[in-house]
């Protein structure tokens, strides 16, 4: 969709300055009505009756626009309006798709873009599935979206930026009040990685409860699925999976223990036939049509050991974390050279170590 030629982008930029229309009553006017000169002239009756008066004065508005473009310039924010080409493609569909977009960094369309999203207090399950979700994501060109927060969201941008890919981070505020200064941190990185910090709120705009909801069907507007990793029964990745499904996203949750609250809400979602359950990274990939297969493992080049001990090693090692005692004992091998050992196999990219000296396999 073309920049509706009657309106000049700014103008549609101080039309947005006018908290009491709704978003449908701003795209209405720049719909039915030539400029915004044109409006301020020849009000409605409508927008009249319902907010008398709100056109008479323009005064304050020109001042609150002044104030908007000095902080866009200072803090090297850009825009883009629901009428502009590279406004992102997939956002446009959706019912209440915002007017304007704030965002620092470089937007890409034409590319896929598939959300991340879980709680805030993963488990070392989750940040593992996740890492090994956003590897295969990022190895196929795909652009990783998520919120920002800590958990899952957090990981799930990290973990791109480790794997060289490509992340947008969508926010509850202005892109200047992003805290805290660890957010902050990673936002700037991302930027710097070719990514972007997208946010609905003007500069200024302070985080608040109620925009979390709503920045949430943007996570799910922009991207072509939406991934649940682990959330509770009333988890804040539930609502965006909500909105996902609302906008005929798919939907992909990665089943847990049944004993564990954290896998509660992806295991609920698997349960009521509104998402896929994830049986393995490319999964995702082939339900959407973007790879055809799953290689197979016997085609997969054999690993090459340096010795029997690395193999019997390896083949004890699995994805779930075993502590260097209990490997010691299933090997019947004595720690200190279990540990130059698995170090080895660390060395070749198979074996990776965690907090507390547990291992898993890579």
């Amino acid at each position: 969709m073309k920049n509706n030629h009657r309106w000049k982008r700014e103008d549609i930029l101080r039309l947005s300055l006018y908290r009491k229309l709704s978003l449908r009553e701003q795209k209405y006017i720049i719909e039915k009505y030539n400029s915004y000169s044109d409006i301020l002239q020849h009000p409605p009756e409508y927008f009249e009756s319902k907010y008398k008066g709100i056109f008479d004065n323009d005064k304050k508005t020109r001042i609150d626009f002044d104030d908007l473009l000095k902080k866009l310039e200072k803090e090297n924010i850009d825009y883009v309006t629901y009428y502009d080409e590279n406004y992102p493609e997939l956002l446009r569909e959706i019912y209440y798709a915002p007017l304007i977009l704030f965002y620092k960094g470089q937007l890409y369309n034409g590319f896929n873009q598939i959300a991340i999203v879980g709680t805030r207090r993963n488990t070392l399950y989750g940040k593992m599935t996740t890492e090994k979700i956003v590897e295969e994501l990022v190895r196929n060109q795909i652009i990783v979206v998520s919120g920002l927060a800590y958990g899952i969201d957090s990981i799930a941008h990290r973990e791109t930026l480790k794997n060289k890919g490509i992340t947008y981070a969508i926010i509850a505020s202005g892109i200047d009040e992003i805290s805290p200064s660890i957010s902050n941190e990673l936002a700037n990185r991302i930027i710097e990685a070719g990514g972007a910090v997208i946010s609905e709120y003007p500069p200024g705009t302070k985080a608040r409860p109620g925009y979390f909801p709503q920045r949430n069907r943007i996570i799910s507007g922009v991207s072509r699925a939406v991934i649940v990793v682990e959330s509770d029964i009333k988890g804040g990745a539930l609502i965006t999976a909500r909105f996902a499904i609302d906008q005929s996203r798919d939907v992909f949750a990665v089943p847990g223990p049944i004993s564990s609250s954290k896998s509660a809400g992806c295991n609920k979602l698997i349960h009521d036939s509104q998402a896929t359950p994830i049986i393995s990274p490319d999964s995702v990939l082939i339900d959407l049509g973007l790879i055809s297969s799953i290689p197979n493992k016997q085609e997969k080049e054999e690993i090459a050991f340096d010795d029997k001990i690395q193999k019997i090693i390896y083949e004890e090692i699995s994805s779930e974390p075993l502590h260097v005692d209990t490997i010691a004992e299933k090997v019947n091998i004595d720690v200190p050279t279990l540990l130059v050992k698995l170090l080895e196999l660390e060395f070749k990219g198979l074996a990776r170590q965690l907090p507390g000296k547990y291992f898993v396999k890579n």
